[in-house]
């Protein structure tokens, strides 16, 4: 008997700048794309932080701030994230 191949969870994007996310309550590809984009969004406007757009090395305390929007939106999500 051969087991089926494990089925990798779809991971949001990363920049660099982004917190690592795995779905969390079985959210669709598209589900997590919304999610992710809806999240990066939300970072930026509580941040003041673009990591698409930047063209300087933003100061610690800017990233963690990002980073820390996205994570709380995606946890709210029903995501598993990592910092």
């Amino acid at each position: 008997m051969v087991e089926p191949p494990v089925q990798q969870q779809p991971q949001l994007q990363s920049q660099g700048y982004d917190v690592e996310a795995y779905p969390a309550n079985g959210q669709s590809p598209e589900q997590v794309q919304q999610d992710g984009y809806q999240c990066y969004q939300y970072a930026v406007q509580q941040s003041g932080f673009d990591p698409r757009t930047a063209t300087y090395q933003p100061a610690p305390e800017v990233v963690q701030a990002y980073r820390q929007a996205q994570g709380n939106c995606l946890s709210s999500r029903g995501y598993q994230v990592s910092y």
